[in-house]
């Protein structure tokens, strides 16, 4: 990793006019990268990311997660909007999920309690399910 890094800022000195490189900035691309996986998982990072961050990484995450769920608590007809629920534009309301884990309970939003076991599939609202398909936990069916 290290070894390509290096041959890869050699590469953009050779490119430079003046000899001189940009500054390279890793905190920064560190952090560009975490706050990309809030956009993409959630509130809740997986284990396996969380391990590989910094105490200060994980602070600076949990103070970005409370900013983004302030804001989006204050835009929106008085409820907010979940500005991370459709990354892509849905086409249809509900979708047909499998689960791919036993998870357990989970209660929609009329307050209906699905049992999501490991290979059973269900028919849920799009947004009620987004997070969870992130997570890793149901996957979307095509057919």
């Amino acid at each position: 990793m290290f070894a390509e890094k290096a041959l890869e800022l050699i590469r953009e000195l050779k490119r430079s006019v003046d000899g001189t490189m940009p500054p390279y900035n890793i905190p920064y691309n560190r952090l560009e990268n975490i706050k990309k996986m809030r956009w993409e998982f959630g509130s809740v990072l997986p284990a396996d990311i969380k391990y590989n961050l910094c105490e200060q990484e994980i602070q600076w995450f949990n103070k970005y997660n409370k900013l983004l769920a302030n804001y989006m608590r204050s835009i929106g007809d008085g409820g907010g909007l979940d500005l991370t629920q459709d990354i892509k534009p849905p086409k249809t309301l509900f979708i047909e999920v499998r689960c791919l884990v036993d998870h357990g309970e989970f209660e929609t939003q009329d307050g209906n309690i699905l049992v999501l076991k490991k290979n059973s599939q269900h028919f849920l609202l799009r947004s009620e399910c987004e997070h969870l398909i992130r997570q890793g936990i149901l996957e979307h069916c095509v057919h």
